[in-house]
């Protein structure tokens, strides 16, 4: 299978073009999103009381915050990248979930 750059427009005509835009704005903001809910999980780890908030906030916390961009940074595969910000979300959600509970 052949790698594509993702800020490469695919050829094919207007429709591929406008589904490839359209993908690229949710991969931006979904990535910006994953960062800033991480962003959130460093801060509820410090404000939640106990040190293994605060190591489990830091952890994942900046994990998350650097790994997608990592991803769009290194041009990863689109599939990669989705999983991964997917994944980022899926774990801060869970954390948030263990602090605050």
């Amino acid at each position: 299978m052949g790698h594509r750059d993702p800020e490469e427009l695919p050829e094919g005509g207007t429709g591929k073009a406008a589904g490839g835009l359209l993908e690229g704005f949710a991969r931006d903001w979904a990535v910006n999103g994953a960062v800033f809910l991480s962003l959130i999980v460093v801060a509820a780890g410090f404000f939640s009381g106990g040190t293994t908030n605060v190591v489990i906030g830091l952890v994942i916390g900046i994990t998350g915050i650097g790994l997608p961009w990592v991803a769009v940074g290194r041009r990863w595969p689109i599939a990669r990248t989705w999983v991964t910000v997917f994944a980022v979300i899926v774990a801060d959600a869970l954390a948030l979930a263990v602090m605050l509970a």
